[in-house]
């Protein structure tokens, strides 16, 4: 059910922002209509959560159980949860410097904008985590799989640090979805016209 949820909200997000880049250019108001919706989904009490869970995650990861499939599955949540880190620093940034205020509506003074190819790459680190996910995604039938073949005594710490991973993994999906879409505005607010 998870493996279905995570790799249908990377599908999801990597069509939104196909879509937004291919469709036809949006008016200036068009753009910031849908800024104002997804500062409203960015500042949400579920992303709020969302980011605390994902803290949580990033600063406590398993001890390793023996178990090959899940400990790696655990060390691959890990480094994505580290890339998610550096992805939420950038962010922030990036739709500062766009679109002239940060997420929250204050007006700052913007003394660079981005070019459009810093918005490609931050839109290209969002794309390969997304694939990152959901690669992994597929290895969580394995390692439950390997879990259930365990002795009473390994099984907890192994499900413990499966468990773990699909918690990193849906909250990861969630958020990549959310920031796709963010990207997609920014790039299409970049290439709009006057505002490189």
């Amino acid at each position: 059910m998870i493996k279905k949820l995570l790799i249908g909200a990377v599908c999801l997000g990597i069509f939104s922002f196909t879509q937004t880049v291919n469709a036809q250019e949006k008016t200036t108001e068009e753009l910031k209509a849908e800024r104002d919706a997804l500062k409203t989904e960015y500042k949400s009490q579920e992303r709020q959560d969302r980011q605390k869970k994902l803290d949580e995650l990033t600063a406590k990861p398993p001890n390793e159980c023996g178990v090959v499939s899940v400990d790696g599955l655990a060390k691959d949540s890990k480094t994505m949860l580290d890339e998610q880190k550096k992805i939420n620093e950038l962010l922030p940034d990036m739709y500062k410097r766009t679109v002239g205020e940060t997420i929250d509506g204050v007006t700052t003074v913007v003394e660079k904008k981005p070019t459009v190819a810093e918005i490609v790459e931050l839109s290209t680190m969002i794309a390969n985590q997304s694939l990152a996910v959901a690669d992994a995604s597929k290895k969580i039938s394995k390692a439950t799989d390997d879990i259930k073949g365990l002795n009473p005594m390994k099984a907890p710490a192994a499900t413990k640090s499966l468990n773990y991973s699909k918690d990193a993994l849906s909250a990861l999906g969630s958020e990549l979805a959310l920031e796709t879409k963010i990207v997609a505005n920014l790039l299409a607010t970049a290439k709009s016209a006057g505002n490189l």
